[in-house]
């Protein structure tokens, strides 16, 4: 006669039967899960193979590609565990690690689907593109220097924020509210650190402004600097540059902590000129800078002027710096005035081995020619012409912002900043971008970066799953009199 521990009763032949049972509707349930989840990608893809939506081939098959990898991880784990006895106890734990998929692309496919509501189409379009554009010259000296970058192009989208916002560089992800679910919360932010689409937002008025778009290029600027790991590089400049000033040691401190957004306004000089300075300096008129992240708002203010002076616009940058102290009553002292001169010229002009051993003021630059074309973009919209020389996105959004300073009155109403975002956008209309344009699967560095990035996304969430089960075998182990295995 077999006797079992008096707290583990022997199971009868029916206890066996709806144990089985059990097990059974929760597999198929789990294969359901799985299969859905992979699925639910073909309609999107489709949707981009098509003229309107080409522009997001690459970042929805990145996404896929992540978060199918991932998941196709997660179901192998769960097909080994199959014959375990604890298989539909721990089933829970292998669906909430599908969950923390559903929802990260829920994440990225309600700001792709706000490209469905008409209203919205041609300002993120046009958005999408300027944010393109303004990368555009350092991704492909990058690719020349065998230096390929594991990011695709950044996706816009529309929020609350009262400003424009990047969110590649804090991870500052957020997915839709699981309330007592904390562990898919964990999983859901370890997968947004992986997915390799960057996000900027935009308030949601500037869809209908086209004179607000420079912003975008400054939010650019955030993504480049991290998905070219610029950081070491642009810290090396900004330590030099104080040092050859021979300011006080605490300056060194104060500029490395602005660099992110002292670069970010560079950026968006070099690429949109007085289209961006004209738009910050309404901005910041009268608000207090938070100096934790960014300069003094007039020092601020003086990189770009700056930043206008090294690209050979002096008559710009004195114009736009007497307007500037003229509404703010303020005059920054020479010394800060010259430091801001050195800042800029040691960003212009620093190479970069990233990009080949070029600086980026020899691959970005918005000079007097493209100055004198952005004047006459903006007279033709201003008279109600469209420009008939060929264009880009930062030319344009540029001529938006110079006549809005000319006649404002232009953009009272909805027209003549559709005009401007959808000659914006026809400019690259049909057109993929990206890394993985040419196919499904990436191939050389991408793809060994988003195997890496797959690997160990899975390995943290699998890592829980398989604690609890060894934890529940000890239980078991415990529960039955056994002796734990020895390691």
């Amino acid at each position: 006669m077999i006797h079992s521990p008096a707290n583990i009763p022997l199971p009868t032949s029916a206890d066996e039967a709806a144990r089985k049972a059990f097990a059974e509707r929760r597999r198929i349930e789990f294969d359901r899960c799985l299969h859905s989840f992979a699925d639910q990608f073909r309609e999107w893809k489709e949707r981009t193979e098509t003229t309107t939506w080409a522009t997001h081939y690459s970042q929805v098959r990145a996404i896929e590609t992540l978060l199918v990898g991932v998941c196709d991880k997660v179901k192998k784990e769960a097909e080994a565990a199959k014959s375990e006895s604890d298989f539909p106890e721990i089933l829970p734990e292998f669906e909430k690690a599908i969950l923390s998929g559903w929802r990260v692309w829920e994440f990225f496919r309600g700001k792709l689907a706000q490209r469905q509501e008409e209203h919205f189409q041609a300002g993120l379009r046009a958005a999408d593109e300027l944010a393109w554009a303004c990368r555009m010259s350092l991704a492909e000296a990058a690719l020349e220097a065998g230096n390929l970058s594991p990011k695709e192009p950044a996706l816009v989208f529309l929020n609350g924020n009262a400003s424009p916002v990047a969110l590649a560089r804090g991870l500052e992800f957020w997915a839709e509210s699981a309330p007592g679910l904390g562990q898919v919360d964990k999983y859901c932010k370890t997968l947004l650190e992986h997915v390799p689409v960057p996000l900027i937002s935009l308030p949601w008025h500037e869809v209908w402004h086209a004179p607000g778009i420079t912003a975008v290029a400054h939010e650019a600027g955030h993504v480049v600097e991290k998905d070219f790991k610029l950081e070491p590089d642009l810290d090396a400049v900004l330590k030099a540059v104080v040092s050859e000033a021979g300011v006080q040691n605490e300056q060194e401190a104060e500029w490395l902590k602005w660099r992110a957004e002292v670069f970010a306004d560079f950026f968006a000089v070099r690429n949109c000129g007085p289209g961006y300075v004209g738009m910050l300096a309404d901005v910041l008129v009268g608000t207090e800078s938070d100096e934790t992240k960014y300069p003094p708002t007039d020092l601020r203010m003086e990189l770009c002027f700056a930043g206008l002076e090294q690209m050979d616009l002096p008559d710009e940058a004195d114009s736009r710096r007497q307007a500037w102290r003229q509404l703010t009553k303020t005059n920054l002292p020479t010394s800060k005035a010259e430091l801001a001169t050195k800042v800029v010229i040691g960003l212009a002009k620093t190479p970069l081995k990233t990009f080949g051993n070029k600086p980026i003021g020899e691959l970005v630059v918005f000079d007097q020619e493209r100055l004198k074309h952005s004047l006459r973009i903006a007279s033709s919209l201003g008279e109600g012409w469209r420009p008939d020389q060929p264009t880009d996105p930062q030319l344009l959004a540029t001529a938006a912002r110079l006549l809005y300073e000319q006649k404002p009155r232009t953009f009272e109403d909805d027209g003549g900043s559709l005009d401007v975002f959808e000659l914006i956008a026809a400019i690259g209309a049909g057109q993929r971008r990206g890394l993985m344009r040419r196919s499904s699967v990436a191939s050389g560095p991408t793809s060994e970066q988003m195997k890496g990035a797959i690997e160990r996304a899975a390995n943290v969430l699998l890592s829980n799953i398989r604690e609890r089960r060894k934890s529940n075998g000890a239980a078991r182990r415990e529960a039955s009199g056994q002796r734990p295995k020895q390691e």
